[in-house]
């Protein structure tokens, strides 16, 4: 009988994960225009549909403008993902240095399948703040994973199990004309 039991709630549990798995992307109108349900929705919840689809699929399903990138590199400056911000760095730098509240998401973090070594040709183009020519380069990369970004002080990272996401940025640094940020995972 216990093992009848324990099937059967193994069973729902296994069908409640592919319902979610499977949940259809919703455009921005079907949340009259909410962009926080918007991005709640179709990057926390179906956030798994995005593994292994392309940069150019992620920037599509997002229906807002991007208006700020920067890179997330490992130590030794291979880049392993792009912040896609919707909002420019004043806004952004504002939200961290001045511990504003903003309950809205900034930004949309792409983790890439295949890191990208930094070379002077990658940095020009990260650096340049052609955002057109930004995407352009990283559009046929295949994505890992995505995360959707809040300010530290928002009640949404208050609660970063419920949104599943890990990242809490620790230090903005300014070094060389390139702006830093180390994040905790």
């Amino acid at each position: 009988m216990k093992k009848i039991i324990i099937a059967i709630l193994l069973s729902m549990y296994y069908i409640q994960l592919n319902a979610q798995n499977e949940l259809p992307y919703k455009k921005l109108s079907e949340f009259k225009n909410d962009t926080t349900a918007f991005i709640n929705y179709n990057f926390i919840d179906r956030a798994n549909q995005y593994k292994g689809e392309t940069m150019h699929d992620v920037i599509e399903n997002m229906q807002l403008q991007v208006k700020y990138i920067f890179s997330d590199t490992d130590r030794s400056s291979n880049i392993k993902g792009l912040y896609l911000c919707f909002f420019e760095w004043p806004i952004i730098d504002d939200l961290f240095t001045n511990n504003k509240t903003l309950n809205k998401p900034y930004a949309v973090k792409t983790f890439l399948e295949e890191k990208v070594k930094y070379t002077p040709e990658v940095g020009k183009t990260i650096y340049s703040n052609n955002y057109d020519n930004i995407l352009n380069y990283f559009k046929d990369m295949r994505i890992k994973k995505v995360e959707v970004c809040y300010p530290p002080d928002s009640e949404f990272a208050q609660n970063q199990a419920k949104l599943r996401s890990s990242t809490k940025p620790q230090n903005i640094r300014f070094e060389d004309g390139v702006f830093h940020i180390d994040w905790k995972y």
